[in-house]
């Protein structure tokens, strides 16, 4: 793992073949950090406890609370 220091308006670029990711740290307080995505559309950036829901679902989902869409 990489683990970089950025301030407010820094950003890390990612390379994958010909694809180019951006992150921009957009914000910064003692509890959280936000962070801003630039990928072509056809990545898909995705918080972890969003991918694990949504790859438990499309493995079965028998264990998976499904959000109420009422």
């Amino acid at each position: 793992m990489l683990a970089l220091s950025r301030k407010t308006e820094e950003e890390v670029l990612l390379f994958f073949d010909k694809i180019q990711i951006t992150c921009k740290v957009l914000y910064l307080d003692d509890k959280r950090v936000r962070l801003g995505f630039d990928a072509p559309p056809e990545v898909k950036i995705l918080r972890r406890e969003v991918y694990e829901v949504t790859r438990r679902l499309l493995d079965g989902g028998e264990n998976v609370a499904k959000p109420d869409l009422s």
